[in-house]
């Protein structure tokens, strides 16, 4: 008779789901207006996602840390765009109120905005 095993949930749901999508590298808000982008390697398409507790601006930092608008996003709405591992990415909810900020990595098909603003700027 076989002997059959049963995996760990984890590695269970990972051989069914494939690799885990990668995840973004956290920046402190401090950054903010210093990081620029240094986009490398392949483009390809990232979906962001607010799921915090009120409307985010999506800003993009372009190669010279100036912030470019991309969009306004309400609680459950996303958007997609063409990005590459480097490409910096910043979550305000007021003009230059940083409440996240984040760098894309290789791989990296989506990031969901979950941070509670404070209210008092660079959160």
């Amino acid at each position: 008779m076989p002997m059959r095993f049963a995996l760990p949930p984890i590695i269970a749901a990972t051989a069914m789901l494939g690799a885990m999508p990668a995840a973004a590298q956290s920046l402190d808000c401090s950054q903010f207006g210093v990081l620029g982008s240094t986009a490398q390697g392949t483009r390809h398409s990232m979906t962001l996602l607010n799921s915090s507790d009120s409307r985010r601006t999506v800003m993009w930092m372009d190669q010279n840390a100036s912030a470019v608008h991309m969009t306004d996003l309400n609680v459950g709405d996303s958007a997609s765009y063409s990005v590459a591992s480097g490409d910096i990415f910043v979550m305000v909810d007021g003009p230059g109120n940083c409440v996240e900020m984040f760098r894309v990595t290789a791989g990296q098909t989506q990031f969901t905005a979950t941070a509670i603003a404070t209210g008092e700027g660079g959160d």
